[in-house]
């Protein structure tokens, strides 16, 4: 569970709730089920697989490497025009990265660029295990330094139940201060789902 776990029942609560939610996957590399999820999740699930990822990949690998292995680069004039038509119909967008803020794209962009672009708020999903800290607060720290809303902190668990000493990254996150509260990955179809994009995404009209 990561990345696409999170943002999938994310857009899948919101649909729910009666909002106009679209998942967007810029980049995919290899293939293109996570896409194929988030157009699922969605109040639209008809969309074009091309609107909710505009730049795919076959070559298995990060997109700067794919890119190149392919012999064509990353078509950024689709990548805003996509965003851009999601936004222009849909309440909300959730944005699903691919690999990590630093992932870079050319030799000069990376996708913590491309958010920094949109203005769009950041949450951190990380993996809820030991040497996770550093991890976290470095990406902390690059969210920050683009001038971004860190909107959340959520610590996964592959299996759902996370046990000392890694339970403690929560608790450490909390002493330190001046972060979004971290949180524990939900169950499916939990109704903290909703009560998180709520909190994620200051939307104080839903109801949890």
């Amino acid at each position: 569970m990561g990345k696409t776990h999170v943002a999938v029942r994310l857009v899948s609560a919101l649909s729910r709730a009666g909002i106009s939610v679209a998942g967007f996957k810029p980049v995919a590399c290899g293939d293109r089920e996570d896409a194929e999820q988030l157009r699922a999740a969605g109040s639209d699930p008809g969309l074009p697989l091309d609107l909710v990822n505009p730049q795919y990949f076959l070559t298995p690998a990060a997109p700067l490497i794919a890119a190149r292995e392919e012999q064509r680069g990353i078509d950024f004039c689709a990548l805003h025009d996509s965003f851009e038509a999601l936004c222009s119909t849909h309440e909300v967008v959730i944005v699903e990265g691919a690999g990590g803020w630093e992932v870079p794209l050319t030799g000069e962009r990376t996708l913590g660029d491309l958010a920094g672009e949109w203005g769009s708020p950041v949450v951190i999903v990380a993996a809820d295990r030991l040497g996770v800290l550093n991890h976290l607060l470095l990406t902390v720290a690059a969210v920050r330094r683009r001038g971004l809303r860190l909107a959340g902190l959520l610590l996964n668990s592959p299996t759902g139940v996370p046990s000392d000493p890694v339970a403690r990254n929560a608790e450490a996150l909390k002493l330190l201060g001046g972060l979004p509260r971290p949180v524990p990955c939900p169950a499916d179809g939990s109704p903290e789902w909703l009560g998180l994009a709520r909190e994620w995404l200051e939307l104080p009209g839903l109801r949890a």
